[in-house]
């Protein structure tokens, strides 16, 4: 009888385990996935204010060159009408000088030139290694997401199969549980005897 009884609770404990159901991903994966997309988004609007600032600092340098030559005009022309006003005239040295003031001064634009491309290159450079790294959060986040959904699922797997095993414990140990009733009963009442 005792052997009948467990072997029905077993059973019973075996039905109920069926009901039961693993912890799903829940929000996880969505969580993952937005805080890789807001990353993203803080990316690109970095990336947007570097490019503002690469076109402004190439306009200043621009702007700063535009000035540069018109100081040097006005320096060559104000050497030439001193050399004109000394009784000088523009050949030999005098065109000399005027010529190096000319040369120095389009170096110096020159310079200010490549410096405004170089900082305007640089704050694209760091413009675009913000988008790289706004595109491996996204990434990462959706890795991320799909990670937990895969690792949810193996939980579900390894808790669907679990519980079958324990329905099969629990039915096993119910028909041994009740062949044993029956025996016991069919041995004192005349049942299953030859």
């Amino acid at each position: 009888m005792a052997g009948a009884i467990s072997g029905g609770l077993s059973l019973i404990g075996g039905i109920m385990g069926m009901g039961s159901r693993p912890a799903g991903p829940g929000i996880a994966p969505l969580m993952y996935i937005m805080s890789g997309r807001e990353q993203q988004a803080a990316a690109q609007a970095e990336a947007a204010s570097l490019s503002k600032q690469s076109s402004i600092a190439y306009e200043e340098s621009l702007m700063e060159a535009a000035r540069k030559e018109y100081q040097v005009r006005q320096f060559r022309e104000q050497q030439a009408l001193k050399f004109a006003s000394s009784g000088i005239t523009l050949q030999g040295s005098p065109l000399g000088v005027l010529a190096e003031t000319e040369a120095l001064g389009a170096q110096e634009v020159s310079a200010i030139k490549r410096r405004g491309e170089a900082l305007s290159g640089l704050y694209e450079a760091e413009g675009l290694q913000m988008l790289r790294r706004g595109s491996a959060a996204a990434f990462s986040g959706f890795a991320q997401a799909m990670q937990s959904e895969y690792d949810a699922k193996v939980q579900a797997y390894q808790h669907s199969t679990q519980k079958a095993q324990t329905l099969m414990s629990g039915i096993g140990a119910g028909v041994q549980g009740f062949a044993s009733l029956f025996k016991s009963s069919g041995s004192s009442s005349g049942f299953f005897q030859p």
